[in-house]
């Protein structure tokens, strides 16, 4: 970790812990395949954190094609998941669950400070 890591890692925890919305975050993951179902299941694990909603120039920010209306951008601090958000990932808002579609992450060196993920109910 690099100092610059320390400070931005830091900064964006504070400040997202301060001024960001309550949210869950739920990494998801694919368990094992059931040979007699034909099926997989899903284990999932479940995070309480802030995020800061957006809802402009997502098309800048992700690319025109992969913006649907409706779609918001969250900005999460990295050190408060405990992994890399990934399509499929789902966050609760209100109630409300949304599923990640892309994830643009911000390094502060080393290390990922922000993560800003597309969503989409």
């Amino acid at each position: 970790m690099t100092q610059l890591d320390a400070i931005a890692r830091s900064a964006a925890a504070s400040a997202i812990g301060q001024y960001g919305k309550a949210i869950t975050f739920r990494a998801m993951s694919q368990g094992d395949y059931s040979v007699a179902t034909g099926t997989s299941s899903q284990a999932s694990v479940d995070t309480s954190c802030k995020g800061v909603l957006d809802g402009s120039r997502l098309g800048y920010k992700f690319g025109e094609g992969m913006v649907q209306a409706g779609d918001f951008s969250v900005l999460l601090a990295a050190s408060a998941l405990p992994s890399t958000p990934a399509p499929g990932d789902k966050v609760t808002i209100d109630g409300y669950d949304w599923v990640v579609i892309a994830n643009r992450p911000t390094w502060s060196g080393d290390q990922i400070a922000l993560h800003e993920v597309l969503v989409r109910r």
